[in-house]
């Protein structure tokens, strides 16, 4: 019999119940990884189809934003779509809602600030612009419902205030949102683009529109871009210039002179926002369409002082001073003989603005400070200033297109002038569209000589010498303000450019001219912009 201690010790795991595993069959082993792979290869195929309708899902929320006016949430959550697209068409989608925000907020700030009435042509560009709108619905899901919501906006506002009076402010929102939805893809509605240009400078700009002819009243603009420019003229150059120009000229004559130039001076730094201005004056055959649309008796168009110029008992004015001159009233030629207030009429009727000082010697001058709108230096053929016509007209006496060394030679010809009636010639005039050679940096023409031009603002003699200390000098002074604890009053209005009569010295860009709101002169004309802002009632 076998001793206790010859009877083995039970090892863990070795008991009677326990049995010895199988090995696992290797076909068992890839049954196991094949269904393994099969299923992370569903989960790789399945996961971006899943991110893809969460993205559209978002969308989805995000215009649902859009429509209660959460512009900035509907931009943030649009970019943040974007920057973790699944697809480009997800990011396209989502490119297109983040423009759409931005084009809301323009039409809610175009609600609150430009409520003014929307008048004659109006109606037929919100018609385009619906016509327009349809063709969202061929750009994809989101375009489609974007489409359909813009198209109920508007249809909603004109049936509410009626095509006819619909509120500018309302079409002008419409056309830059659309812009705005459209701004991913900027081959397919051009159109569209320009109609949002032509009321949304600042989304025109983003959207990279640098032209296009206004639907109004068919003039071509030209986008003046944003930003910090110096204007004015130094005292520097002011002493350059009669050094250069004044030689042989009386005393009291070169005093005179010297006080003018300092009415520019300093030179200092403004800024604007981007706007566009018309590449040309207003010709004879434009402001045809305003008196043919009763311009002169619609007082829509006027302010209260333009009304009461207008109707004077005395004179009562129906057309500008040389309106149906022989040689004056040619369609090409820029209208000449109108007064602010006609100036003023027909920017109100073309739904435009006069520009302001700053804003035309942007549009004159660009960013780099050039004394004429092609350069630093006169050339001839650039401008159709008092060289021009003395060499054109008396070519024998004046050989050399320079035509004058100094204002001591120009004097005596201007003098042809004295006692000079338009009406019997000749037209010291050249075609709005002509001199392509003296295009400023935006492509304006005729910013120097031809016409002098009408701007927006009242004009001040101190107004750039305390331009330093004001943080809103690219504005214009008000009619009535008060300056050293007196009530200042204005009565001039700004002219710029130099006219027809005028030595090349004074149709520099720099150089500040006025004139009394009501009054004709043969010399006087003008353009108009896009984003002048609120106006004179």
């Amino acid at each position: 019999m076998a001793s206790e201690r010859d009877i083995p010790t039970p090892v863990p795991g070795d008991e009677p119940s326990a049995r010895p595993r199988a090995p696992r069959s290797r076909r068992a082993t890839v049954a196991v990884a094949a269904v393994t792979v099969a299923l992370v290869l569903t989960a790789l195929v399945a996961l971006p189809r899943w991110r893809e309708r969460r993205a559209r899902g978002e969308i989805a929320q995000l215009l649902l934003l859009l429509d209660h006016g959460d512009t900035d949430g509907a931009r943030a959550g649009a970019l943040d779509v974007r920057a973790h697209a699944p697809s480009a068409e997800v990011e396209r989608e989502a490119e297109q809602v983040a423009g759409a925000a931005v084009g809301l907020a323009e039409v809610l700030r175009l609600e609150t600030h430009l409520a003014t009435d929307l008048e004659l042509g109006a109606t037929r560009i919100l018609e385009a612009l619906l016509v327009e709108v349809a063709r969202l619905e061929d750009h994809g899901d989101a375009g489609a419902r974007a489409g359909r919501w813009l198209r109920d906006r508007m249809s909603a506002a004109v049936a509410q205030s009626g095509a006819p009076r619909a509120g500018r402010d309302t079409v002008a929102g419409a056309r830059c949102l659309a812009l705005a939805l459209l701004a991913a893809s900027p081959d397919e509605g051009l159109a569209l683009h320009e109609l949002a240009a032509a009321c949304s400078p600042r989304l025109g700009a983003w959207a990279g529109v640098t032209a296009f002819t206004d639907p109004v009243d068919g003039a071509r603009m030209v986008l003046v871009p944003g930003g910090t420019f110096r204007r004015g003229m130094s005292p520097d150059t002011a002493q350059q210039l009669l050094e250069r120009y004044g030689a042989g000229m009386p005393e009291e004559a070169l005093r005179r002179t010297r006080n003018w130039l300092a009415l520019s001076a300093p030179a200092h730094e403004v800024r604007v926002s981007s706007f566009y201005v018309e590449r040309c004056e207003v010709t004879n055959a434009r402001y045809a369409g305003f008196i043919d649309a009763n311009g002169y008796g619609e007082d829509r168009y006027w302010c209260a002082a333009g009304r009461e110029w207008r109707d004077d008992k005395a004179e009562p004015k129906r057309a500008p001073a040389y309106w149906g001159a022989k040689g004056w009233s040619e369609p090409a030629l820029p209208v000449v003989g109108v007064s602010w207030f006609e100036a003023d009429a027909y920017a109100r009727f073309a739904h435009k603005e006069l520009p302001t000082e700053a804003q035309w010697e942007k549009a004159a001058r660009g960013a780099d400070f050039r004394a004429y709108p092609w350069g630093e230096e006169w050339l001839p053929g650039r401008n159709a200033g008092a060289e021009h016509w003395a060499h054109t007209l008396e070519r024998a006496r004046f050989p050399d297109p320079v035509a004058f060394a100094d204002l001591a030679a120009w004097t005596p010809w201007r003098g042809v002038f004295v006692g000079w009636n338009p009406h019997a010639g000749p037209v010291y005039l050249v075609p709005a569209d002509s001199m392509t050679e003296g295009a400023s940096p935006c492509g304006a023409l005729h910013l120097s000589g031809n016409v002098s031009e009408w701007c927006r603002d009242w004009f001040d003699d101190k107004w750039f010498a305390e331009a330093a200390a004001r943080a809103d000098d690219a504005a214009g002074p008000a009619e009535e303000f008060m300056r050293d604890g007196e009530k200042v009053y204005l009565v001039q209005k700004a002219v710029r450019g130099g006219h027809f009569d005028k030595f090349r010295m004074f149709t520099r860009a720099d150089l500040r001219y006025w004139d009394t709101p009501g009054q004709q002169p043969v010399s006087s004309g003008f353009r108009c912009v896009l984003g002048a802002g609120p106006r004179d009632k």
